[in-house]
C-alpha cells in the first residue's frame, strides 16, 4: 500500500506489511536552520575590565516580534592578579539599574548568516561595565567558576518572549578583564 502525498505531486510513501511507513528524513539542527534563514545573532561587550566586587555587564530585551532562546553565554576572562573566584549570575526580565538607565550600546551585534541583512534592530542591547547594576529582575542562573575557567561557558537555553529581557552580573574578587558574548536564535516552529 502506498500513501500519496496529498498536493498532486504523484509522490508516495510505502506503507510496508507491518504498517510501518518507508520515508527519507533528514534532521536539520534548529540552530542551524535558524542561522542559515538569517535569525541566529552574537551579541557582545568590548573588553571590560572590572575590580573586586559585583557588575552588571550585559542586558538584551526582546523587541522583536517572535521568541528568542539563548544557545550559549561566553564569558572570556584575563585575570591581572592571581587565580580567583568568578559568581555568574543570570537576571531574568531586568527593568531597571545604571546598565539600563546609564545605557552603552553593545560593542557587538551581528548577524551570524554573513549573507543576510536580517538585524535585531527592535530590540534592545546595553552593555554593562564597573560598578553596573540592575536593581530588580529574578536570578534564573547561578555559577561560581575560576577566572581561568571562565571560557566559553555554557549554560542552558533561556526562552524569552517579545518584551523580556536578559541581564548578566559578574561578582569578582579581584581585578579582572572580560569579555561576554551570548549567541541566541529566532524560535521558528514552522
Amino acid at each position: 500500500m502506498f500513501l500519496e502525498d496529498g498536493k498532486g505531486s504523484g509522490k508516495k510513501a510505502k506503507v510496508g506489511s507491518k504498517n510501518d511507513l518507508h520515508t527519507f528524513s533528514r534532521i536539520i539542527d534548529e540552530f542551524i536552520h535558524d542561522t542559515n534563514s538569517g535569525n541566529a545573532y552574537v551579541i557582545g561587550t568590548a573588553k571590560l575590565s572590572l575590580t573586586a566586587g559585583t557588575s552588571s555587564v550585559f542586558y538584551f530585551k526582546n523587541g522583536e516580534s517572535a521568541t528568542m532562546i539563548t544557545r550559549e553565554i561566553e564569558i572570556y576572562s584575563g585575570n591581572q592578579g592571581a587565580a580567583a573566584d568568578l559568581e555568574i549570575k543570570v537576571i531574568r526580565n531586568p527593568t531597571a539599574g545604571t546598565v539600563i538607565s546609564d545605557a552603552t550600546a553593545m560593542t557587538v551585534n551581528q548577524n551570524l548568516n554573513f549573507g543576510s541583512s536580517l538585524t535585531l534592530s527592535s530590540s534592545t542591547t546595553y552593555q554593562g561595565a564597573d560598578g553596573k547594576t540592575f536593581t530588580d529582575g529574578d536570578t534564573c542562573y547561578h555559577a561560581l567558576i575560576q577566572t581561568e575557567e571562565a571560557k566559553g561557558m555554557k549554560t542552558e537555553n533561556f526562552l524569552m518572549q517579545p518584551g523580556n529581557a536578559i541581564g548578566i552580573t559578574l561578582t569578582t574578587t579581584t581585578t579582572l578583564d572580560v569579555i561576554v558574548m551570548v549567541v541566541l536564535y529566532q524560535l521558528d516552529l514552522d
